[in-house]
C-alpha cells in the first residue's frame, strides 16, 4: 500500500493504526482488514451533544434579530459546503 501511494511505510502503519483505533477498519482474522462503521451514540445522544451550541446559536441569532427560517436556510447552505455569502443579509 504504502509504494501504491508513495508514502512511507512507516507513514502506512500510522494511518492504518489511527482508522483502526477510531473504529473504521476492522481486523477480520483470515479475512484481513474491512472498512467499519465506528461506533456512534444513538441519535438522540448525538443531538444532546451539539444541544448546548445549538442553544447558544439560537440565542445569538435572536439577539441579531434573524429568525428560525435564517438559520435554517443557514445551515442548509454551510451543509452544502457553499460558504458563499456568510457575512451578507
Amino acid at each position: 500500500m504504502s509504494r501504491e501511494l508513495k508514502i512511507s511505510p512507516t507513514t502506512a502503519h500510522k494511518v492504518v493504526a489511527h482508522l483502526k483505533d477510531r473504529g473504521f477498519l476492522v481486523s477480520l482474522p483470515g479475512v484481513g482488514m474491512q472498512i467499519a462503521a465506528p461506533n456512534l451514540p444513538d441519535k438522540e445522544e448525538r443531538l444532546k451533544l451539539i444541544e448546548g451550541d445549538a442553544t447558544a446559536l439560537i440565542q445569538q441569532a435572536r439577539d441579531l434579530k434573524l429568525s428560525t427560517e435564517d438559520l435554517e436556510a443557514l445551515i442548509r447552505r454551510l451543509g452544502n459546503g457553499d460558504q458563499s455569502n456568510t457575512g451578507n443579509a
